[in-house]
C-alpha cells in the first residue's frame, strides 16, 4: 500500500474546494436595546417599576411601624435597682413614655446605663407592643474611702464614685491612705487598700458585728490595722494579719468586760497572730 503525505497547503486547498466540511463561526454582535423585541422592553420596564414600588412599600411600612401609637412605650420595668431609683434609670437610658419602642436604640440605652457609676452591667429588652424590660447589676460598696473627698469602693478595690451629699451610705470608713499612696507605681497603696477591705469583710462575718458594728478601718503607715467599732468607737489595735484569731479574742474580751460592768476604750491585739495576750484600756 502506498502512502500519500499532504502538506498544509494541500489541506487548505482541499477544504476550500469542498467547502461543505468547514464552517467559519463569528462571535455574534451584542444586542442593542433598540434591537430587542417590544415585548421584552415592556417586561424590563415593568420589573423596574415593580422594584421601585416594592421599595416604596417597604419604606412606607417602616415609617408606619416607627410612628404608629400601637407601639408607643407604655411600660418600663426595671429590676436590680437598689442604690438608685427606677425613675433615675429610666431617665438615664432615655426611655420616655410615649416614644415608639421600635424606634428606640436598645444598644445605646444599655451604653448609657453602663456609663452610670452605680451600674456594673445592664440588659435592655424590647417587649412588643409597648414595653421595655431593664435589668441592672449595681456595684456594691463595701466601704467609704476617705481621701480628699469620700469615695465608694467595692470589695475588690474598685473606687467607682464620690459620695454625693444626698447619698446616705451606711458603710465603714477606710482612713490613713492618700491619693499618692494609691497612685504609687509599686502598688503598695493598692495592696494596703485590699488588705483593709479584706479585714472589713472578715469583721462583717465575725461575732462582734451585731453588737458593735464596724465604723472605721485605719491603715497605719507601717501597714498595721486599727479598727474602731461600736457606738463608743472602741479601738481594736490588730497590728499585722492574719486577723481571724485576734477578732475572736476581741469578742471574748469585750464580752467579759461588759459582764463585769466595765467599758473598754481600746484593745491591743498586735502581738503574734495566735497569741491570747490582750491588753485592755478602760475608763
Amino acid at each position: 500500500m502506498s502512502e500519500e503525505f499532504l502538506d498544509e497547503r494541500d489541506l487548505i486547498e482541499d477544504v476550500d474546494d469542498e467547502g461543505s466540511h468547514v464552517v467559519a463561526m463569528e462571535s455574534p454582535a451584542p444586542l442593542k436595546p433598540e434591537m430587542l423585541p417590544r415585548a421584552e422592553k415592556a417586561s424590563a420596564a415593568s420589573i423596574g417599576w415593580l422594584v421601585v414600588l416594592a421599595l416604596g412599600v417597604i419604606v412606607a411600612a417602616r415609617q408606619w411601624l416607627v410612628t404608629t401609637p400601637y407601639f408607643a412605650l407604655r411600660d418600663v420595668r426595671v429590676e436590680g435597682a437598689s442604690h438608685r431609683s427606677v425613675a433615675h434609670y429610666e431617665e438615664v437610658a432615655g426611655l420616655t413614655k410615649g416614644h415608639n419602642v421600635l424606634a428606640l436604640d436598645l444598644a445605646e440605652a444599655r451604653r448609657k446605663l453602663i456609663a452610670e457609676p452605680w451600674v456594673e452591667d445592664a440588659t435592655v429588652v424590647r417587649r412588643l407592643p409597648g414595653r421595655i424590660d431593664v435589668s441592672v447589676r449595681e456595684r456594691e460598696p463595701l466601704a467609704v474611702l476617705a481621701l480628699e473627698e469620700p469615695y465608694l469602693v467595692t470589695a475588690t478595690g474598685n473606687v467607682f464614685k464620690t459620695v454625693e451629699p444626698e447619698e446616705l451610705v451606711d458603710r465603714p470608713v477606710i482612713t490613713g491612705l492618700t491619693t499618692e499612696d494609691l497612685s504609687d507605681s509599686a502598688g503598695r497603696g493598692r495592696e494596703l487598700l485590699r488588705r483593709a477591705l479584706d479585714l472589713a469583710a472578715e469583721y462583717e462575718r465575725g461575732k462582734l458585728v451585731d453588737a458593735m458594728p464596724l465604723e472605721e478601718v485605719h491603715v497605719e503607715r507601717s501597714g498595721e490595722m486599727v479598727l474602731r467599732v461600736g457606738a463608743q468607737g472602741v479601738a481594736l489595735e490588730l497590728g499585722h494579719g492574719p486577723y481571724r484569731h485576734k477578732l475572736d479574742m476581741a469578742a471574748k474580751v469585750l464580752a467579759e468586760v461588759d459582764r463585769r460592768g466595765g467599758r473598754a476604750t481600746a484593745l491591743l491585739l498586735d502581738g503574734a497572730p495566735t497569741s491570747d495576750r490582750v491588753v485592755v484600756r478602760a475608763r
